[in-house]
């Protein structure tokens, strides 16, 4: 069994963080099977062509120069297409380099597994074309923003429709997935790393980073992007605080 992913969030390089989870996903499912990812190059990448472990990663550039990329380079795809009107202009190019791309190297493999909705919509034409079997991995944005968009939402509609099988990371979701219908659809969870994350005795963890012992602390893991709510949380403390 082969598998292509198909993704446009993905490290910049070898021990880049940006969109790492999507790597450890690649790198589990390459002990069982072959896998291939097609991502796009970004401005900070350094290779077209590169092997992550044993995965092989193609690296697509979808505007020239490259220092002019805008589209993908940020965490969310599209909320840099709606804040850009040089990122609205790429969007097209983007399609189209993936989905040459895609055609050209999935026709050694058996599955196309896209993350979010974009490459899900590439992935669906590469089926159509290559007649290959198709997963589309749901992650935020694909329902929350996107279906608020009337051009989208119907692209949304014809990319489940068009999808063997559907996965979503939160019971929201699913949730709303199956109420339209759709029966190939199964809730799986972001993987947590428990050899990394565990719990710890505080005490130690705040001598170790030198943080007060006397005062709560907040911790938050992401990108500082406004949609991630970040915002909120800030009032949320000074509110917290301010009540005790």
């Amino acid at each position: 069994m082969k598998a292509c992913i198909l993704t446009t969030t993905f490290p910049a390089y070898e021990g880049d963080t940006k969109g790492i989870f999507i790597l450890k996903l690649a790198k589990e499912l390459s002990k069982k099977i072959k896998i291939i990812v097609i991502a796009p190059f970004y401005k900070r990448s350094l290779k077209r062509l590169e092997y992550l472990d044993n995965i092989k990663v193609y690296r697509v550039q979808y505007f020239f120069p490259k220092s002019l990329q805008r589209l993908a380079e940020s965490s969310g795809l599209f909320f840099e297409f709606w804040r850009s009107t040089l990122a609205k202009i790429q969007l097209p190019f983007l399609i189209l380099s993936f989905l040459f791309k895609g055609l050209k190297t999935s026709k050694e493999y058996d599955i196309i597994h896209a993350q979010w909705i974009l490459s899900a919509f590439i992935g669906t034409l590469i089926k159509k074309i290559n007649k290959k079997k198709l997963i589309f991995t749901i992650r935020g944005s694909d329902v929350n923003v996107v279906g608020k968009n009337l051009v989208y939402k119907k692209i949304l509609k014809f990319t489940l429709k068009n999808s063997d099988f559907i996965t979503t990371n939160n019971k929201k979701q699913y949730e709303i997935i199956k109420s339209l219908n759709y029966k190939n659809v199964k809730l799986i969870y972001n993987g947590i790393e428990t050899d990394l994350f565990k719990p710890l005795n505080k005490i130690k963890c705040k001598q170790k980073l030198n943080l007060t012992k006397d005062k709560k602390i907040f911790l938050f893991i992401g990108w500082l992007e406004k949609y991630k709510g970040i915002n909120y949380l800030y009032e949320a403390i000074k509110l917290l605080i301010y009540l005790t």
